[in-house]
């Protein structure tokens, strides 16, 4: 993980799941109003892998589960960053096979659901979609190992409607080391530094989740070239089951470590337990929103951490591309 975060986004990865004290019905109104103006982005979860290997039907409300498009309609989000992960042993000849299926599954329960959702690639797009009162769905492959070392492939997958990618999971591949194995090549090989480049070049946001310290202060190639990328928060430790007041917490810590307009939230919904008390799923962002309020946090500072930092990244990233 990340010792130092310097200027990358800091992602509060809720591990999704008691609801916080009613307030009076006047003050429970503003916040509402609130949470409908905040553009609420999450910056993850799994959902791709459902719809591959389930034939999950994203459309309806499922029995089990985090996040479905009704789940995301009573949250109020606006914008879903899902990711196609690939799994680690895929490497090194078939993890580009995975990450295109993935990718063609998700792309097409996007297209059969377009009254509700559409394939967002770039900051405008998000605005654009969320304006127009849909669900604005960013597509992220988890795990650089998943191009196969080839910049061709970054550049298809680019092409097809990727707008991120982290650069490691937890291997180390062909031209980038992972914080979760041993290191092959201190850091990024040359092939890691133009892989680096080109995503700058093709607009493309740099997850570096995963990714070791070295990888991410490498001499030759500074990731943080285009000003602001992604980064992983460490887990936070627990005693018991975790409730939205741990989020929280991890949410202040973000703030004083990284600053407020350095952090946002991407929950990793996926069947898992234990679930935090008061964040079940995608329908309960409401109450991050009503939790930061009671907090003392701003009107505009809750806005910032709910998508509007995540809005001034991907405008910044994938509209400087050429």
């Amino acid at each position: 993980m990340i010792k130092r975060l310097g200027t990358a986004l800091v992602i509060i990865f809720i591990a999704i799941g008691g609801a916080l004290p009613l307030l009076p019905q006047q003050a429970e109104d503003a916040l509402a109003k609130l949470h409908r103006e905040a553009l609420v982005w999450d910056c993850h979860n799994d959902l791709a892998y459902r719809v591959l290997y389930e034939g999950l039907d994203i459309g309806k409300r499922l029995p089990g589960g985090h996040v479905d498009i009704p789940r995301l309609q009573e949250g109020n989000v606006d914008v879903q960053v899902v990711a196609l992960f690939v799994q680690n042993y895929m490497y090194p000849d078939k993890a580009a096979r995975q990450a295109s299926e993935l990718l063609e599954a998700m792309t097409r329960a996007i297209r059969e659901n377009s009254q509700w959702v559409e394939l967002a690639r770039t900051g405008s797009d998000v605005e654009r979609i969320a304006a127009s009162g849909k669900i604005a769905m960013l597509l992220a492959i988890e795990g650089g190992h998943a191009i196969e070392d080839s910049l061709d492939t970054l550049r298809d997958f680019h092409r097809k409607g990727v707008s991120s990618m982290t650069l490691t999971h937890n291997i180390s591949h062909g031209w980038a080391d992972s914080s979760a194995d041993k290191p092959r090549w201190n850091g990024l090989n040359q092939l890691g530094r133009e892989v680096v480049s080109e995503m700058n070049r093709l607009g493309t946001v740099i997850d570096i989740s995963h990714v070791s310290d070295k990888a991410f202060f490498d001499e030759d190639t500074d990731l943080r070239i285009t000003i602001e990328h992604l980064s992983q928060g460490r887990d936070w430790p627990l005693e018991g089951k975790p409730t939205i007041d741990d989020i929280l917490d991890h949410i202040d810590h973000a703030v004083k470590t990284a600053g407020i307009d350095h952090v946002g939230l991407g929950a990793d919904m996926y069947p898992r337990t234990p679930s935090p008390e008061g964040m079940r799923g995608a329908h309960d962002y409401g109450n991050i929103t009503r939790g930061l309020k009671r907090r003392g946090y701003g009107d505009d500072e809750v806005k910032k951490i709910m998508g509007g930092n995540f809005l001034r990244v991907w405008k910044r990233v994938t509209e400087k591309s050429g």
